[in-house]
């Protein structure tokens, strides 16, 4: 679906913790970007598919938004290439 971009990082993040030697404690994971989020649904394709109806039909792609005018008013100079915004970002801190 357009804007949308699902990914299931339940696997990295299960490797990370492993990797990491901690046995007990919390993970918090988080998405970085004014336009980005991160949830918590079951990876089925029935659920995953309504939620990206879901939020189309809240913020349909194409509609004319604040957020992309301020990037084309000025700051589109200080703009990261559009391959940026296409991968998944972040950072993980991990401690015993």
């Amino acid at each position: 679906m357009p804007g949308i971009l699902k990914m299931d990082i339940t696997h990295q993040l299960e490797e990370a913790v492993t990797n990491s030697g901690i046995k007990t404690g919390s993970l918090h994971a988080t998405c970085i970007g004014s336009t980005g989020s991160l949830t918590s649904i079951e990876f089925e394709p029935g659920v995953v598919a309504d939620l990206a109806k879901a939020i189309n039909e809240l913020a349909p792609p194409g509609r004319d938004y604040e957020h992309e005018r301020a990037w084309a008013e000025g700051v589109r100079k200080h703009r990261p290439s559009r391959r940026r915004f296409s991968q998944p970002t972040g950072s993980m801190i991990l401690a015993n």
